[in-house]
């Protein structure tokens, strides 16, 4: 099975991967990642503390909820059904639809909290949820939208339109990245790691998805430490 959109198979695209200062870097990270940020060629978001995500809607309306790695068998499991209070938002979203995002704990973050309900089968991962807090799904890359493939538009544009989807699409369940620059994201960047935040990650400008690859500079993890 594939799920295409605009004669791309989403589905089975590879997660595009972080890039983060290696431990060879000579110069001092902290600097360089302020320096970077103050050059105003990178826009940057929170980032949350969860499990990469990927939802696709394709043409026909069939849905798929799928993580960063493939099963044993080779294929990507869907796990839609782990999530069913998000179904009314992922129901209103057009066909031909495919965001990145993080499945989320907003009141305790980490990826373990998150593994733990999404690991699990389907009927314990609800249980789970009905007894506490419900996975939250936080936005923060467009990859397709309205049948129309963004696989070649550059991350302003793509940031841009999750603005724009953030007002007509309104969940509780669910979030979009707000993205800053320059000043603005030094200072978002500070408030989240003083509220204990888990940090952010910056893309560079004119830059489009590679899926599968990890472009040095391209994007940049920044996390507390």
């Amino acid at each position: 099975m594939s799920l295409k959109i605009d004669g791309i198979d989403f589905e089975n695209l590879e997660a595009e991967k972080y890039w983060s200062w290696p431990s060879s870097f000579k110069g001092d990270p902290k600097e360089e990642t302020r320096n970077l940020i103050f050059s105003g060629n990178y826009l940057g978001a929170r980032k949350m503390d969860g499990a990469y995500y990927r939802f696709i809607k394709d043409m026909d309306g069939n849905m798929r909820l799928q993580g960063r790695s493939k099963s044993v068998n080779g294929t990507y499991l869907d796990k839609l059904d782990h999530v069913p209070h998000l179904m009314d938002f992922f129901n209103e979203l057009p066909n031909g639809t495919c965001l990145l995002g993080e499945i989320y704990f907003p009141t305790h973050e980490g990826s373990s909290e998150v593994t733990k309900i999404m690991g699990c089968l389907t009927p314990k991962a609800i249980e789970r949820q009905s007894k506490g807090d419900k996975l939250h799904y936080y936005i923060f890359d467009i990859w397709a939208w309205d049948g129309e493939s963004y696989m070649n538009k550059v991350c302003e544009d793509r940031f841009d339109e999750l603005n724009s989807c953030s007002r007509a699409y309104v969940s509780e369940y669910a979030e979009w990245a707000e993205y800053f620059q320059g000043k603005e994201l030094w200072t978002q960047l500070q408030t989240i790691l003083a509220n204990g935040g888990e940090g952010i990650v910056m893309t560079k400008k004119g830059t489009i998805p590679q899926p599968g690859k990890r472009p040095a500079r391209k994007t940049l993890k920044v996390k507390k430490e």
